[in-house]
């Protein structure tokens, strides 16, 4: 059980349960009920200027969450381990900015939104030193008034992860490849299209002692893609017009680069 209290709206209290049942070595059921809370932003509280046509609202309460998930774990033999979760969420006191008139808009706590699912995962672990996760999620989220699908919402979401070892318990390679489905925009007609991403990370562990070196790449294969923006976000067609890319989609970093090195002591 957790309380939390703030000076702007009181307090909120949130339980957490879990029941657990294990039948067989190997074999486990969960289920799992929760809730939770985000309190508004300092923007969303107090952000007040009419000129560029928002007001504030210092009177804003907490977003909440109820959370329910049935789950089932299973080992598969000696390195193989798999998941499947199904789900439903039920999202209340939304914070939307709406039109107050006189051209001007203010955050307040108007919708409630709904969504539920299933997900799917396999885990690899072999004596080799190689590990691999894949996983799979369908989802379908929509506004409890009106019925409709929720703005970026995508209703597929896939991940591969592998980590192979080229030098033992020293160097490993690790690939990532993620899948989003398209997502509903603020401006009908404007989805935003699916994409594959590709990272690929050369790390090190105990190559000399405290010390790790990791160099990425993300986006490998530089795949242009974007995510739907907010209203307050929607692109000036003067300034920001890119062909064949509508302005209420935010292009988001082609192919990028890091390099990490982390001393401990």
């Amino acid at each position: 059980m957790r309380y939390d209290h703030y000076s702007t709206f009181g307090g909120t209290v949130n339980p957490r349960l879990a029941l657990i049942y294990t039948p067989l070595a190997g074999t486990v059921f969960k289920f799992l009920y929760g809730s939770a809370f985000r309190a508004p932003n300092v923007y969303e509280l107090y952000y007040d200027i009419p000129s560029l046509g928002l007001k504030a609202n210092p009177f804003l309460g907490p977003e909440k969450i109820w959370t329910y998930e049935l789950i089932y774990e299973q080992e598969l033999g000696k390195h193989f381990r798999g998941t499947v979760t199904g789900f439903y969420y039920n999202i209340g006191n939304l914070i939307v900015e709406n039109n107050i008139g006189n051209s001007l808009a203010q955050f307040m706590n108007l919708n409630r939104a709904e969504a539920d699912g299933v997900e799917a995962e396999l885990d690899l672990r072999l004596d080799n030193g190689i590990t691999g996760r894949v996983s799979y999620s369908f989802q379908d989220a929509w506004d409890s008034a009106t019925g409709q699908t929720l703005v970026n919402s995508p209703r597929h979401l896939a991940k591969l992860n592998v980590a192979i070892p080229l030098l033992k318990e020293k160097i490993f390679l690790g690939i990532e490849e993620q899948f989003t489905s398209g997502r509903k925009t603020l401006v009908d007609g404007d989805d935003a299209k699916s994409f594959f991403i590709t990272n690929l990370t050369l790390f090190s562990k105990n190559l000399l002692k405290d010390l790790e070196l990791s160099a990425s790449i993300y986006n490998l294969f530089d795949c242009r893609y974007g995510d739907p923006a907010g209203a307050e976000y929607i692109q000036d067609p003067e300034r920001f017009a890119v062909p064949d890319h509508p302005l209420d989609i935010i292009q988001q970093d082609g192919r990028t680069f890091r390099v990490m090195l982390t001393y401990r002591f």
